[in-house]
């Protein structure tokens, strides 16, 4: 039993969480669209806690719905029942490669802008996610402002020179 932001979690609970307002809401994957009140929906997918926490606390102040997904199965879901603007996308997650669950989170939500976040940056994963049509590859640790902004932007224009780095 863990007490995250005055939200009691038991080990039945799944750990995917709505950020609103300075608050987090624990949420379950049957929710709709309609619960979520912003102008535009983050995904964050994010198998280390403790990074799950920094990225959401980064976009504590903007104008976002935020999910949290801890692995590939939890964001599918996630993606299957909510219109996801952007999503922040960890590379290496426990039950599946970030790179894998792309193309499923991009058929299910066409539009939804992905921004790569590895802690292993490499010239092959850059290359794999410039094919996969990725918004933006960044490589950890990050700038909190770049990445702000990055997310704030994606969904708004459309992609005319890739926003990627040198790794």
């Amino acid at each position: 039993m863990i007490i995250f932001f005055n939200i009691l979690i038991t080990s039945d609970f799944p750990p995917v969480f709505l950020f609103r307002a300075g608050m987090y809401y624990a949420i379950t994957v049957g929710m709709e669209r309609k619960d979520l009140r912003a102008e535009k929906v983050l995904l964050i997918v994010e198998d280390n806690a403790d990074m799950r926490l920094l990225l959401s606390s980064i976009f504590a102040e903007e104008d976002l719905c935020i999910l949290i997904a801890g692995n590939g199965r939890e964001a599918l879901q996630l993606a299957r029942n909510h219109k996801i603007d952007v999503v922040l996308l960890d590379k290496r997650l426990p039950d599946m490669d970030g790179l894998q669950i792309f193309p499923q989170l991009k058929s299910i939500n066409p539009g939804t802008d992905i921004i790569i976040l590895t802690a292993y940056g490499d010239q092959k994963i850059k290359q794999s996610a410039i094919q996969l049509g990725a918004y933006a590859y960044r490589t950890k640790p990050f700038v909190n402002e770049e990445l702000i902004e990055l997310v704030k932007n994606a969904g708004n224009k459309p992609i005319s020179s890739f926003r990627f780095l040198p790794v």
